[in-house]
């Protein structure tokens, strides 16, 4: 068994998947154990490679809560998986219509071997914070590569009795390193320390037997204050407009070359470096006319969409690529749209990513890099301005957006005005 990260403390929320589990290989398959969040932590897990465009498969080994919708057979599940990169497997729990029990076997095999990723709880805690395994927990498969074990800091302070599943193997547990825990037994206060302790070790000797090959990593979470609801994590689309006609210029001005390449390929690269470095969750997707910049980014990390109807002007590849990452369900509320244009080689990788970090950091509505303040291209956008941005028409861009919600905006200045320079003339 391998250690991986050891163990990574998240403060309040899982607002972001451990750093241990964010670059995992195709062919991984990750079980969640423990309690305090191995739902939470499931989801987050499967939307960040699902994100990255793995095909990710989602389900469980013992019983979860039930899903509004599920995969109940392995064809199912991996036609969900060709059709939108996730699937949720599992059956319905026949003595309980809240939850939902594995796949059989050989089923659950079947859609494991056709995902990239696969996410599975192990484990069942009855909505307590931490706990201490029976006999028969957790069920890993041997075939797992990773075991998250998680702990809910909530446990910290309260009594066993009020916070463990399996008070009694949680006491007992504890009393080897705690003697106090033989007296007080389940009425023992759980200190910081203590549930540590049992998130690190309690499951090691387990792990060890059903999967000795699997890396193990805890993770301690506090859960959500009532009424509080978890955010979501911000992600960062990039469309990249590169479907005009290049009228001013005199030709395509996409192909024309600079510096032994396409001008369309310059800003493009480095924004592909950027979602395979994946330095904040990030994706690419390209709008053009052209079949041959299509055919180009073959094996290029970014979604390619055709505008059927560019002499509309670039409102509507704006539309599109708006339209594409709804129909496949990549928006989500809390995510920012940022637009690249093709016309502008000068811009550096460096200045994009820290546009990307601003962005981040500061959390702004509305955004565009600029030059003493003045907004130029690229400009960025929160999800609750896509509505906006797809009544455009004609050849209009986000900026005018941008101008009329003008106090709303944060600019950040590049380096050189040669980086926003575009190029229309020959």
């Amino acid at each position: 068994m391998r250690q991986t990260g050891t163990e990574e403390r998240i403060p309040e929320f899982f607002d972001a998947p451990p750093a241990a589990l964010t670059d995992l290989p195709a062919g991984s398959v990750i079980c969640i154990v423990g309690a305090g969040g191995k739902t939470s932590l499931l989801k987050l897990l499967a939307e960040h490679y699902r994100r990255r465009g793995f095909r990710v498969l989602a389900g469980t080994t013992t019983h979860m809560e039930r899903p509004a919708s599920f995969c109940t057979t392995a064809e199912s599940a991996v036609a969900a998986m060709d059709e939108q990169g996730y699937a949720l497997a599992g059956l319905p729990d026949p003595h309980n219509g809240g939850k939902i029990i594995p796949l059989a076997e050989e089923e659950l095999l079947k859609a494991v071997q056709a995902a990239d990723i696969t996410v599975l709880e192990a484990d069942g805690a009855r909505h307590m914070s931490v706990k201490v395994p029976y006999d028969h927990e957790p069920v890993i498969p041997p075939y797992a590569t990773h075991v998250v074990v998680v702990g809910g800091l909530a446990a910290v302070g309260k009594r066993i009795e009020e916070a463990a599943y399996n008070p009694e193997g949680v006491a007992r547990f504890l009393s080897a390193r705690w003697p106090e825990a033989e007296e007080s037994g389940t009425d023992l206060i759980i200190t910081e320390e203590m549930l540590e302790y049992l998130v690190r070790y309690a499951y090691a000797g387990k792990v060890r037997d059903a999967a000795p090959q699997a890396g193990l990593t805890a993770v301690f979470r506090q859960t959500a204050a009532a009424g509080k609801k978890e955010p979501q994590m911000t992600h960062y689309h990039m469309i990249y407009l590169a479907a005009g006609f290049g009228r001013r210029f005199g030709s395509n001005k996409l192909l024309c070359m600079i510096d032994g390449r396409p001008m369309y390929r310059h800003v493009l690269d480095r924004l592909a470096d950027l979602v395979r470095k994946q330095p904040l969750p990030c994706d690419l997707t390209v709008v053009t006319q052209y079949e041959t910049i299509r055919e180009s980014l073959k094996d290029t990390p970014c979604d390619v969409v055709i505008n059927p109807d560019p002499a509309r002007g670039i409102s509507s590849s704006i539309a599109e690529g708006i339209r594409h990452l709804a129909e496949k369900q990549a928006l989500m509320p809390s995510d920012m749209l940022i637009f690249f244009n093709a016309d502008q080689p000068g811009l550096r990788e460096e200045t994009i990513l820290s546009f990307l970090r601003m962005l981040d950091e500061k959390r702004p509505q509305l955004a565009a890099m600029g030059i003493h303040g003045e907004a130029r291209n690229p400009c960025a956008f929160h999800a609750a301005y896509a509505e906006e941005l797809m009544s455009l028409r004609g050849d209009t861009g986000g900026r005018q957006i941008l101008k009329k919600h003008a106090d709303q905006v944060f600019v950040f200045n590049a380096d050189s005005p040669e980086e926003l320079e575009d190029i229309d003339m020959l």
